[in-house]
């Protein structure tokens, strides 16, 4: 129980800007290329202003999470704009 408690401690703030902003990049994606790119950089703007003004201390580590989680949807459009 300890060690979970650890993994959701130090890893879910993370987890969660990674969902929210592959989220919210992919919530853009029925626009194209230009909602995507936008949604690219509304997500990495939002989770910068969060880290720097509303959290205590600034996690290098919530923002890197941030952009893997749109890098996810843009992986996963590209993907299926290729095959289909």
């Amino acid at each position: 129980m300890k060690f979970t408690q650890r993994i959701v401690e130090k890893y879910g703030d993370s987890c969660l800007h990674f969902a929210v902003c592959a989220w919210l990049t992919a919530l853009l994606s029925p626009f194209g290329w230009v909602g995507i790119i936008i949604g690219f950089v509304i997500s990495c703007i939002i989770s910068y202003i969060k880290e720097k003004y509303l959290d205590i201390v600034f996690e290098k580590n919530d923002l890197y999470g941030g952009i893997l989680g749109s890098l996810t949807s843009i992986i996963l459009y590209t993907i299926i704009t290729i095959f289909i």
